[in-house]
């Protein structure tokens, strides 16, 4: 949240808004929403509701228990992992430079570490306004130093897998946005990717990611330790 609001909070045109709450704040763009710092009791979470569904939101991400209104319909869980700065994962060189990913890189395939923003957003999202938002947020990010988008490239030259730090702020930095095609996927070049922009990152930050808990094996079996479980909820109307 204190990346966003130096990158857009004097920025109305960007979309997004930000709140305080008696317990943290909020981010909020179009129809969705997310809680920093938990509501402290059920009452702070009924004034909550109500002013999301003031400001149209339909969607909140937020800690898990953070005493959201009981009636509300059962959130999905996201979970979260870390990688602590200074540690590493298997198969990476520790505390990787650039050159020495693209020396490591899968066999056949090349390191780009950066792509044409709008060429991954193309693979991340099949919607304009999702491609449309996901770059000028990167794109913002990139620019002034917090936040990369990496790819791995066939031999042609196309994209075959993609992940992105969409912020890296305040000693910590958030890894998103990994997504493989559809004809290279299987081969172990999203995992390796996403691996190692995580062990870049540890090097000065402690690395995070969110995933669906059907993901959990597949990041516990790359090292990464288990944090605090994230929701998303779904606002009734």
């Amino acid at each position: 949240m204190g990346m966003r609001m130096v990158l857009f909070g004097q920025k109305p045109g960007s979309g997004w808004r930000f709140c305080l709450t008696d317990g943290g704040g909020l981010m909020l763009r179009g129809n969705s929403a997310q809680l920093c710092g938990a509501c402290r009791d059920a009452d702070e979470g009924e004034e909550l509701a109500s002013f999301l569904r003031f400001c149209g939101v339909e969607t909140l991400l937020c800690r898990a228990g953070d005493n959201l209104p009981t009636y509300w319909p059962s959130p999905q869980t996201r979970a979260a992992f870390r990688l602590p700065r200074g540690e590493s994962l298997p198969g990476i060189p520790p505390r990787p430079e650039l050159d020495t990913l693209r020396q490591a890189a899968p066999r056949g395939m090349a390191f780009d570490p950066a792509p044409r923003v709008w060429e991954a957003a193309h693979l991340l999202f099949a919607h304009r306004e999702e491609q449309e938002s996901f770059y000028s947020d990167s794109c913002t990010a990139i620019a002034h130093g917090m936040g990369q988008t990496w790819a791995l490239r066939t031999p042609e030259g196309a994209l075959a897998a993609t992940v992105s730090c969409c912020a890296d702020y305040g000693g910590e930095a958030y890894v998103a946005a990994g997504m493989t095609a559809p004809d290279w996927q299987g081969r172990g070049l999203g995992a390796w990717l996403i691996a190692a922009m995580m062990a870049y990152k540890a090097r000065t930050a402690d690395a995070l990611l969110l995933c669906e808990p059907s993901l959990c094996g597949f990041y516990e079996r790359m090292g990464l330790h288990r944090g605090p479980d994230f929701q998303l909820c779904t606002l009734p109307q």
